[in-house]
Parts: C-alpha cells; sequence; structure tokens
C-alpha cells in the first residue's frame, strides 16, 4: 500500500522510482580489431559558476569556468587534459584532438560523446580536418550513458586538486585557479595518469599503448632545477635554474621555464643540489 521500501517485482514501484540499467565497464575485448579504438571525449571546468561571477565580465562565461578538453582511449585507457578558452571548435580543441589521435597511432577512431552541441561540432571539424585518419562520429544513447568520459573528467578533477595541493603545503604559497601555472598544471595532471596510475593488470596507460616503460625522470611539478642550456660561448654559464613543468608527450623532454619567462626543453635536467642537501 504505501510502496516502501521499492520492490522490483511491483509494477508501480518500478514505474515510479525504476532505475535504468548501469553502465558496466567493459572488459578491452570489445574492441577486436587492433587498428580501430573508441576515444571519449567530454569537458571538465576548473571553476563553479559562483567562482566565475567573479571573473572579468568581458569574459564569455565558458571561458570564466575555465573548461578543459579531457579525452580518453578506451583500449588503453590513455588520457590527454587540453585547457582551452572556450568550449567547441577552436584552435587549441582541434590540434590537441588531433595530435591526440595521431599519437595514438590506430588508423580509425570512433569518437564518442554526448549530444552536447560543443563536442559534435568539435568532432565533425575533426572528421573534415583529418582526411588520412578513419573517423567515425557517435552520440551516447543516454544522458549518463558517456560513464568512461566522466570517470575521465572525474580523476581529471582529482589530479589537479591533489597536485594544487601539493603545491602549497610545499611552498606554502596560496595558488587559485588565476595563477599562471594552472595550464601547465592540467597538462601536467595528464601526464601523470598515463604514466603513474597503474590499473588492475599492474599495467600504465602509457605501457599498454607503448609497451614499454617510461625512461626519463619524473620531477616534482613546480620544483627547482638546472637546465641545460645550448652552448653560445665557451665561457658562459652551462646550466641554468629554472622551474619544473611537465614532460613533452611527443618528445618525452623536460619542460622548464626559465627566470625570464623563456621556455627551454630539453632532455638534460638536474634536481638543484641546493634543495638534495636541505
Amino acid at each position: 500500500m504505501t510502496h516502501l521500501p521499492y520492490r522490483a517485482w511491483c509494477s508501480a514501484c518500478v514505474a515510479g522510482r525504476g532505475r535504468a540499467l548501469p553502465h558496466c565497464k567493459l572488459s578491452n575485448t570489445f574492441i577486436p580489431d587492433p587498428t580501430f579504438t573508441i576515444v571519449d571525449l567530454d569537458y571538465a571546468f576548473l571553476r563553479s559558476k559562483v567562482e566565475s561571477q567573479s571573473v572579468d565580465s568581458q569574459l564569455r562565461d565558458e571561458a570564466a569556468l575555465m573548461p578543459v578538453l579531457v579525452c580518453r582511449d578506451r583500449r588503453t585507457q590513455f588520457v590527454t587534459h587540453c585547457p582551452v578558452p572556450f568550449k567547441g571548435v577552436c584552435g587549441a580543441a582541434t590540434s590537441a584532438l588531433r595530435a591526440f589521435l595521431l599519437y595514438l597511432g590506430y588508423s580509425s577512431f570512433l569518437l564518442r560523446s554526448d549530444g552536447e552541441s560543443a563536442l559534435s561540432a568539435l568532432k565533425a571539424e575533426i572528421k573534415r580536418t583529418t582526411p588520412s585518419l578513419a573517423v567515425q562520429v557517435e552520440v551516447s544513447s543516454s544522458t549518463n550513458g558517456n560513464g568512461s568520459a566522466e570517470q575521465a573528467v572525474q580523476f581529471c578533477h582529482g589530479m589537479v586538486r591533489t597536485l594544487l595541493a601539493a603545491i602549497r603545503l610545499e611552498s606554502g604559497l596560496t595558488i587559485d585557479t588565476n595563477h599562471a601555472c594552472i595550464p601547465w598544471l592540467v597538462q601536467w595532471s595528464g601526464f601523470l595518469t598515463n604514466v603513474a596510475n597503474r590499473s588492475r593488470d599492474g599495467r600504465t596507460p602509457f605501457e599498454r599503448l607503448r609497451r614499454r616503460k617510461v625512461s626519463v625522470p619524473i620531477f616534482r611539478f613546480g620544483a627547482r632545477v638546472f637546465v641545460k642550456l645550448p652552448a653560445k660561448a665557451k665561457l658562459a654559464e652551462r646550466w641554468a635554474a629554472g622551474c619544473y613543468a611537465g614532460i613533452s608527450r611527443d618528445s618525452m623532454q623536460h619542460i622548464i621555464l626559465l627566470p625570464d619567462s623563456t621556455t627551454v626543453v630539453s632532455r638534460n635536467v638536474k634536481a638543484d643540489p641546493t634543495v638534495l642537501t636541505q
């Protein structure tokens, strides 16, 4: 009479409070073709709507929310986190997604997302401008059916929060979403997810994709390190101190920000000896 608690055998309970079937994680064996994969797409936002109200009103609402394009290869769980100025088709999003697909190395892809118009436009643009790849597009059949992308977005948020907390605890600095390091930090969170997040099979996404381990040393984000400079004069200093900003995915070289606002990409990086002795 009260229909409490819910009972699956009761027609009224099912009609009024029945839930959709869960989107269970499937094994990678559902993609038998080794030249094909599914790439899930979604947006993460680094600011809430309340936080974005304090940002310059001249910015678009989407820019104030600080969107991040999150892509994940369903076969290997390899991801990319790309800060973009706004949702939809823009230079940053199209170049990042195209580079991500080329890096994965498959010949055909299925780009999957929810029915958001910005993601649909982005997928259509990639399909139109990347004729060298067989790109198909698909929209999730239900509003909650993009579970793989939603998990990737949640993991992105968690990693960025964790890295920010580590910087605050170690340096004592107050860093918010307006800080210049945030775009670098977002990309670094994606790199760490690929090279350090081990699944039940004991492998990282990078190891599943490239079938080898990462051989380059990894430093703490924001750490003071020394990088080797190109030789300009015999008596010029060969190493300079800078701030560690990550590793280039394509070249696997370290990215260092120097005090004069220049960026150096090099494989020759050493920890600051003064920090090691403290």
